[in-house]
């Protein structure tokens, strides 16, 4: 099949815990693979020693330095594998990105102007998928998890849903591409391929 991608392409895909996330990213990538695309997943907090210790600690750690440690996981991320896929041809599909700080940062007491300000350098995504589920959608799936963070347990459905919907706000007054969806589970297969040919005309688009 035609290879579309002749340049990397960057989507950060973003939405409230339990929306689904992570299955909707493997549909996408699958979808992209067999469009003859290169392909990286990635998450933050990330799989570098920073990240992991961020993960383990984040339930204990708040406010200001929570939000710096994460813009420095994230200045990592970009140094060290988003940049170098990108510059080799691949599509990275990041699990959270900058809408994330600007939800559970915020929600955590730090004024948008900070995290903005801590975050002033990181690299523009090509695009910001932001997927949306009914609260008792999300709230249901919620109740299936063994463990919750404590952003999890403190923030309920509905007010994660208003605070990543005002985070979407916040990057498209920074200029930046966001799109938004809808994963309920009746769309769960569809959205998947609705994503991916939109991440192709992207790519399309830029190369006229």
């Amino acid at each position: 099949m035609q290879n579309f991608m002749k340049q990397g392409l960057f989507i950060a895909v973003e939405g409230p815990n339990g929306v689904g996330k992570s299955t909707l990213i493997d549909k996408v990538a699958g979808n992209l693979l067999r469009m003859g695309c290169k392909v990286l997943k990635t998450k933050e907090p990330t799989e570098t020693e920073l990240g992991q210790w961020i993960r383990k600690r984040h339930d204990a750690i708040h406010g200001r330095i929570l939000a710096c440690l994460i813009a420095a996981d994230r200045y990592e991320h970009i140094e060290t594998v988003i940049q170098p896929a990108l510059d080799s041809n691949t599509v990275v599909l990041s699990d959270r990105y900058l809408a994330s700080s600007f939800v559970y940062q915020v929600a955590d007491g730090v004024p948008v102007e900070f995290v903005r300000a801590v975050n002033s350098d990181v690299k523009v995504s090509d695009l910001t998928v932001c997927i949306f589920a009914e609260k008792e959608t999300i709230a249901k799936r919620m109740k299936m998890r063994k463990e919750l963070t404590r952003f999890e347990k403190v923030l309920t459905s509905e007010k994660e849903i208003q605070l990543y919907r005002t985070a979407c706000e916040e990057l498209r007054s920074m200029g930046w591409a966001v799109a938004e969806y809808v994963n309920e589970d009746e769309r769960a297969e569809a959205l998947g391929d609705e994503i991916a040919n939109r991440i192709i005309e992207i790519r399309k688009t830029q190369q006229k």
